[in-house]
């Protein structure tokens, strides 16, 4: 929100063609806004670093992972030899850390994105009522349809495209699942693939289950990557209706040149917020 106040001030007030400020009056202006571009930059830095030492993904992902095996160790001869190994160390290792990440984690990043939406709210709503603007339909259809059309069309996308991505992503979990669980039968069976000289042929079969893997983690991906590109086209297509629109608003005088970029700005913006939603 400040950058985007200080890219607003910069054209409007500082560089604008009808300012009158003398020259030492414009340096002094871009020197502040320099200033206050930078000086939270180190703040977000630190806040960066220390999130590391936090210990909200390490501590939850421990309780996971502790828990999951002490109820391993609870259960008697019979229940343990009816449980896979491969399988209960990919759930140790790697659905515990996902379900972190992407489930209890993702609560929080959810709750930034919203307030950012919040505040950007505010933001364009202060920004009418400094310039005084008349507050008309026509300019509300401006300024606030991105906010409501970005999570309407993410909605509908991310609702037909659930099924197909939880699909894909089962499927590779299933390959990875065996795959490992190959290399649990190789080292179990060594003796006898030694005594019997077939260590070729499990290698062969373990190369097979690297490919169905490699196949399965490829169309996980290409699916992700064209949902994730979905906020990306979103945010193209308001941009291509919004500049000719905006643009005429500038020639004709009725459209600064600092809130048309800014405009452009907050609806990247949205459109990064939501690319983050996902």
């Amino acid at each position: 929100i400040l950058q985007l106040y200080l890219d607003l001030f910069l054209v409007n007030s500082v560089l604008c063609p009808e300012c009158t400020d003398e020259e030492e009056g414009i340096a002094v202006s871009l020197v502040m806004v320099v200033l206050l571009k930078v000086m939270p930059f180190p703040l977000v830095h630190w806040l960066n670093y220390r999130k590391a030492y936090w210990k909200v993904g390490g501590a939850s992902r421990m309780t996971l992972q502790s828990n999951l095996l002490r109820k391993y160790l609870t259960y008697d001869e019979q229940s343990q030899t009816e449980v896979n190994e491969s399988r209960l160390i990919l759930a140790l290792t790697r659905d515990s850390g996902e379900l972190v990440q992407d489930g209890f984690g993702s609560m929080c990043q959810i709750a930034s994105v919203l307030m950012r939406m919040v505040f950007l709210v505010l933001y364009l709503a202060a920004t009418m009522a400094v310039r005084g603007e008349q507050f008309t339909f026509q300019v509300a259809l401006l300024r606030f349809s991105p906010i409501i059309l970005f999570p309407v069309a993410m909605f509908i996308f991310l609702r037909r495209r659930d099924d197909t991505t939880v699909e894909v992503v089962k499927i590779q979990h299933n390959k990875q699942d065996r795959m490992i669980d190959q290399v649990r039968r190789t080292m179990l069976n060594f003796p006898i693939i030694q005594d019997y000289r077939k260590r070729g042929f499990y290698v062969d079969l373990f190369a097979e289950k690297i490919e169905e893997f490699n196949k399965a983690f490829a169309d996980s991906q290409a699916v992700c990557t064209n949902n994730n590109m979905f906020s990306l086209w979103c945010t193209l297509l308001v941009l291509s209706l919004y500049t000719p629109i905006g643009g005429l608003q500038v020639l004709g005088g009725r459209l600064l040149l600092g809130t048309f970029l800014n405009n452009i700005q907050v609806i990247r913006a949205l459109g990064e917020i939501w690319g983050d939603v996902y």
